[in-house]
């Protein structure tokens, strides 16, 4: 008997060696395994880290906003308070109305307009659809829904011009004198107009509703297109608005107004 433990030993050690070298294999797979989801997780972490910076980086940039909107009506305030005859009290706090607050804003703007008047002109570039899909490599379905994009874009700002004033009148109107005049200047006057005066009904001013229907447009064109596409369109500079389907609501109403 004596005469097959050294075999059975043997043979016990090499079993122990297979079932160590089994181990030794299982262990490596579990230390990659746990250095893939340790990479993961710093992966996900890192993304959080900067989800929650580029959150605190939109909060500041509103909180700056919020500032220079304050201090913007607030130099608006001071000149507008510096532009009036000193009262006979030192102590009387200055008036000033809206018509003052209204009349430095538009000077402002004119001459932000004077200083980028070769500009203004390029933000009107058009081009029909089907040159904008031969340069984007848009397909048909994808055009269409361009198209759709484009043309409730055209409808919803001409009916904010639209809107009736209470004597009758409406912004479309001063915008096509404005076109049709020839006076340049009188032209300027009706588009500063836009700036500061409010649609009929509403706190809001005809650039602003504009500006917002541009940008819902803006975010249906960037799900129609791709972001590579749509970075090209971008820039393109070409309005939403501006892009020709064959439907012009400006076009309907002057007919309409036998102009």
């Amino acid at each position: 008997m004596n005469r097959f433990l050294p075999a059975a030993l043997i043979a016990l050690c090499c079993a122990l060696g297979v079932a160590l070298a089994v181990q030794r294999s299982a262990l490596n797979a579990t230390r990659a395994e746990l250095d893939q989801v340790g990479a993961r997780v710093e992966r996900l972490e890192a993304k959080q880290k900067e989800t929650v910076a580029r959150k605190a980086v939109e909060d500041l940039q509103e909180q700056v906003a919020r500032v220079e909107r304050k201090a913007a009506a607030a130099t608006v305030a001071a000149e507008a308070a510096s532009s009036r005859p000193a009262p006979k009290d030192a102590n009387a706090p200055v008036a000033f109305t809206e018509d003052d607050i209204t009349k430095i804003v538009e000077a402002r703007l004119e001459e932000k307009l004077k200083k980028n008047e070769k500009k203004l002109g390029d933000n009107d570039r058009k081009m029909p659809l089907f040159e904008l899909a031969k340069e984007l490599t848009l397909d048909p379905a994808v055009q269409a829904k361009v198209s759709t994009i484009a043309n409730t874009c055209k409808k919803e700002i001409f009916d904010i011009l639209k809107t009736p004033r209470p004597d009758g009148t409406n912004a479309a109107d001063d915008v096509i004198q404005a076109f049709t005049s020839g006076n340049k200047d009188e032209a300027q006057k009706i588009f500063l107009k836009l700036f500061t005066e409010k649609i009929p009904g509403t706190e809001t001013t005809y650039v602003a509703a504009v500006a917002r229907v541009q940008e819902k447009a803006g975010l249906g064109l960037s799900a129609a297109m791709g972001a590579d596409a749509y970075g090209k369109f971008q820039g393109m500079n070409i309005k939403p608005e501006n892009i020709e389907t064959g439907f012009d609501p400006w076009a309907d109403y002057l007919q309409q107004k036998g102009k």
